[in-house]
């Protein structure tokens, strides 16, 4: 027993030299506490045109409501039409025009499009410093004459009457940008730089310059260069996003939306407060119809009245960088290898242990060689199962005694204990590994969420009911497969398989959330702050504890409870490798979660024990 004492001690110094990195990134989190709530101009202008009043009336009413910042599109030949600046014909459509003209129905028609001449000057001087203009004088009237459809939607600036108004307003703004030529950028930003001007949105879906990495990399030196951030919006994918971010060291603000109407005002106002305090958002960009304009301004004032206190109303900022020494890595893939060898040299498996931490040293050296971040990921996901494994079984082997061990069996909390101190060493290493501001932006993600979710639980059942397949056991399992099978079994197996298939869908972002438990975690956010998970204290934990208490008096139960059991483990590991939620709420939630859980688990506990008690009177 010495020996994996003397191992895991070195474990445990390695990672308290290490635990710098980690200080660092929670003080860079907790720094930077500023948000911001951004909405389009356009849909300003909608409800400014459905209540009949001005738009500089209704700017200024948002502004005072809590407004910060406003999103604003770029002008193309076709948003003009839209706007009534210009017309825009095809050439069939000023043929047929002609036809009921007699002065001009006989007149030729060259084949393309023809774009009527704006009646504001600034807007033609707009068009003239995009386009090389052409002429057409057909039925006596100018036209901008083009061949190419594809003009009409090309990015020809921004509206100068729009800026002018913001500009009247001190109203910072965000101009939308799509992927064009890296140069047609430049000097668009160039054009219209100004203290307002706080940053660009990409809207097209890619990052502009994508796929051609000279013109990314000329797309961050104009963003560098004009001092402006650039927005992520979550759960919406951005072609050539991670490239952009490694090369701007990740320099960018995440963007939560939130579009009015699709939920209840409340609602709404919950899920952009969760987006800010648990998953590192900044910035919330309000989208809201004419019809839901009376929600717009009781949102932002509501957002503001439940934000948590510590979070400040103001200009958001991207994250500073988190400082790492370059030695805490080589230091923590050591840990992670010793702690794989400790953990497997307390269980009867030589081979899988030669196996395991070969494995991992393999990964390990050939991350530091090649600097590939899907092997220091596929480390991390070794220690994150080998955790979730291991915690369960060298518990279960302390308490009853299992694999022949001459050891005394522990008490259920010392044993409970114990897996949890398995799984806090196994986390400290997984966050200090990935750690950064790829992580926390949420440009690099953790892999595998769903088979962590499904091979620890199969290796515990493997490892706790491997013993039928040994040859002096192969009977009892032949006997079990003899056996008749009812309708009551059929029944039970196929419970049993959607309680399964309903665990699988539910990990990760699941929607399949009914209303009272949407209720439920309301109100647990509003009194903790952050709820717990629920697989942790209402199913992983309790069912630990109970199947600890069982396991030397029935074997069979508790190791059914232990194989149930390993999901809150493995969840709260989970829980940490959501890295783009800031570690005191993962800590907190974690927290809550073995508080609850060890308070319902004893409370179960005694329920068992005692029902249990009055069966046999």
């Amino acid at each position: 027993m010495k020996k994996p004492f003397y191992i895991f001690s070195l474990v445990v110094l390695l990672l308290i030299i290490s635990l710098p990195g980690i200080f660092n990134r929670a003080e860079v989190e907790s720094a930077n506490r500023i948000y911001e709530i951004m909405m389009p101009l356009e849909d300003l202008r909608a409800i400014a045109e459905a209540e009949n009043r001005p738009d500089d009336e209704v700017l200024q009413e948002f502004k005072a409501a809590g407004l910060e910042k406003v999103q604003l599109d770029f002008l193309t030949l076709a948003r003009m039409e839209e706007n009534q600046l210009l017309s825009i014909y095809s050439d069939a459509e000023l043929t047929e025009a002609l036809r009921f003209s007699p002065e001009y129905k006989d007149s030729y028609v060259e084949k393309g499009i023809y774009v009527t001449i704006p009646r504001q000057s600034s807007y033609e001087n707009l068009l003239a410093q995009h386009f090389y203009l052409d002429y057409r004088i057909i039925g006596g009237e100018r036209f901008y004459y083009f061949t190419d459809r594809g003009a009409l939607e090309e990015n020809i600036g921004y509206d100068p009457y729009s800026i002018q108004m913001l500009h009247k307003a001190d109203m910072d703004y965000v101009f939308s940008l799509p992927n064009q030529n890296s140069h047609e950028s430049s000097t668009l930003l160039h054009n219209y730089r100004h203290p307002s001007l706080q940053g660009v949105l990409f809207s097209s879906g890619e990052v502009t310059g994508y796929p051609v990495e000279e013109d990314m990399q000329a797309t961050r030196d104009i963003l560098q260069k004009n001092g402006l951030s650039f927005y992520q919006q979550e759960f919406t994918a951005l072609a050539g996003l991670p490239g952009l971010a490694k090369e701007t060291n990740y320099q960018f603000i995440r963007l939560h939306g939130i579009t009015l109407g699709e939920n209840s005002l409340e609602d709404s106002v919950q899920q952009a407060v969760r987006a800010i305090k648990e998953r590192n958002i900044r910035s919330i960009l309000v989208t809201a119809a004419p019809e839901r304009a009376a929600d717009g301004v009781p949102f932002i004032e509501t957002l503001q009245q439940q934000m948590p206190a510590h979070f400040i109303h103001g200009d958001a900022q991207p994250f500073q960088t988190i400082a790492a020494a370059n030695w805490i890595h080589p230091l923590l893939l050591l840990a992670g290898v010793l702690f794989g060898y400790g953990l497997l040299s307390l269980l009867p498996f030589k081979i899988i242990r030669i196996a395991v931490v070969s494995l991992l040293f393999i990964t390990g050296a050939a991350w530091l060689i090649t600097d590939y971040l899907i092997l220091l990921k596929l480390f991390a996901w070794l220690i994150a199962v080998l955790t979730a494994v291991c915690a369960v079984l060298i518990s279960a082997n302390s308490r009853a005694g299992m694999w022949k061990s001459t050891e005394k069996g522990a008490a259920v909390w010392l044993s409970f204990l114990q897996a949890l101190g398995i799984t806090m060493i196994g986390i400290l290493l997984i966050i200090g590994l990935l750690n950064g501001n790829e992580f926390i932006s949420g440009v690099e993600l953790f892999r595998g969420i769903k088979l962590l979710h499904i091979v620890p639980p199969f290796l515990v059942f493997l490892a706790l009911f491997g013993y039928y397949l040994t040859k002096q056991n192969r009977h009892s399992l032949q006997n079990i497969f003899n056996k008749v099978v009812r309708v009551w079994h059929v029944i039970v197996c196929f419970g049993l398989l959607l309680v399964f298939a309903y665990y699988i869908i539910r990990t990760g972002n699941s929607s399949l959330v009914s209303p009272w438990e949407i209720t439920i975690r309301h109100a647990l956010e509003e009194i903790l702050y952050v709820r717990p998970r629920t697989k942790e204290f209402l199913i992983g934990y309790p069912a630990m504890i109970i199947g600890l208490y069982f396991l030397p008096r029935s074997p069979i139960i508790g190791r059914c409870l232990l194989v149930i059991g390993s999901i809150g483990f493995l969840s709260m590991i989970n829980t940490f490798t959501h890295f783009h939620s800031p570690l005191f709420v993962s800590l907190l939630r974690s927290v809550y979660g073995v508080g609850f859980g060890v308070i319902f688990g004893y409370l179960l506990l005694f329920l068992v024990v005692w029902g249990r008690k009055y069966w046999a009177k």
